[in-house]
């Protein structure tokens, strides 16, 4: 992106100068040499205090902010003041909060609010809060502000790319933020995306930049921690195979539970593992069964009724005492759901 040009709002204003000494404009007045028609003072009235101040002389590609407001801003060479959603946001733009420009409450005024900056493009991966999939942010040569958004089908492909930690590159963005994007096609191979890992930065080397240290590097920082009751100085603090960072954003599980639902099966073996279970819901098919209960029988917990007879998997151990994992528990070639219906009885031929 390229930056505005130096005093863009001086020359609007010196457009309409005569040869006054003081000329007003709709966000502010300046002062001017009678003998050279020069700017001597561009001033303005603060949005908070109503008083007039100086006006900042902004110049291109510059990252601002006010004394009185928290956003942060990109003056693009629209002349427009584009705002970041939140610092970790800017902290892909910039390697350090010293890139920001401290203007006036009276500066802001004079800019017009932009499209919303997007996480940069080449640095990061995305993905919306509580949804899996994950997305490469690609420079959109249409739209500086709407940068590509390319799923990454497989987390085979997301290694290959981008290593083994390439989860630690992934940030979340708010439904809201999702319209900052442009979605293109999916990514399928290495090769159908160019960009340099060596411009990555990780969700700790942000995080740790803006909010203090992040000592166990699980892209919490330290404060983050103290506020979730987690360890600073352990990346899983509850041992149940997935990082403090992955239960708050990628699972929404309690990362001080090994097991957040209760079920018997930890937090790790439902999401990682080899159950694929739901990690906030003790019996993931609503069979009656804990999905604990169902890997301790063998019966499938993520299938209500395993054997596919017509009975649900609690109703046959508890219920008809038949055999969950055996459609035909008598052996008779009707199925044990078919017997109930008709009212046989399933364990007798």
């Amino acid at each position: 992106m390229k930056g505005i040009q130096t005093n863009v709002y001086v020359r609007g204003i010196l457009a309409c100068f005569v040869s006054t000494v003081l000329v007003v404009s709709v966000f502010a007045i300046a002062e001017v040499s009678s003998a050279s028609n020069q700017v001597l003072v561009l001033m303005g009235k603060s949005p908070v205090t109503g008083e007039y101040e100086k006006i900042t002389d902004i110049g291109e590609n510059r990252f601002i902010k006010s004394p009185s407001f928290s956003t942060v801003y990109y003056v693009g060479n629209d002349g427009k003041r584009h705002p970041f959603a939140n610092l970790q946001t800017y902290m892909s733009w910039a390697n350090s909060l010293d890139s920001i420009l401290t203007v006036t409450d009276a500066t802001l005024p004079t800019l017009t609010v932009g499209a919303a900056m997007p996480p940069a493009p080449g640095v990061q991966l995305v993905k919306i809060r509580s949804i899996a999939e994950v997305y490469a942010v690609v420079d959109n040569p249409n739209d500086d502000y709407k940068p590509y958004l390319r799923h990454i089908t497989s987390e085979l492909l997301a290694m290959q790319m981008y290593g083994v930690n390439w989860a630690d590159f992934v940030i979340d963005v708010e439904p809201g933020e999702f319209s900052s994007f442009t979605v293109s096609s999916d990514l399928f191979t290495k090769s159908d995306i160019v960009f340099d890992r060596a411009l990555m930065k990780t969700r700790s080397e942000l995080n740790g930049a803006i909010d203090g240290l992040d000592s166990d590097n699980d892209g919490l920082s330290d404060s983050e921690e103290a506020r979730l009751g987690t360890s600073n100085y352990e990346r899983d603090t509850d041992h149940d195979g997935l990082t403090d960072w992955e239960e708050v954003n990628l699972y929404g599980t309690d990362p001080r539970l090994h097991d957040t639902d209760g079920d018997m099966i930890g937090d790790g073996g439902e999401t990682i593992g080899i159950y694929k279970t739901d990690p906030n819901k003790a019996d993931t098919d609503s069979d009656g069964l804990l999905d604990g209960d169902e890997v301790s029988i063998g019966t499938d917990p993520l299938d209500y009724d395993s054997d596919n007879d017509g009975i649900y998997d609690r109703e046959e151990i508890y219920d008809f005492k038949t055999d969950p994992l055996n459609w035909d528990t008598d052996g008779d070639s009707l199925s044990d759901g078919g017997e109930v219906a008709n009212g046989s009885d399933p364990l007798k031929k």
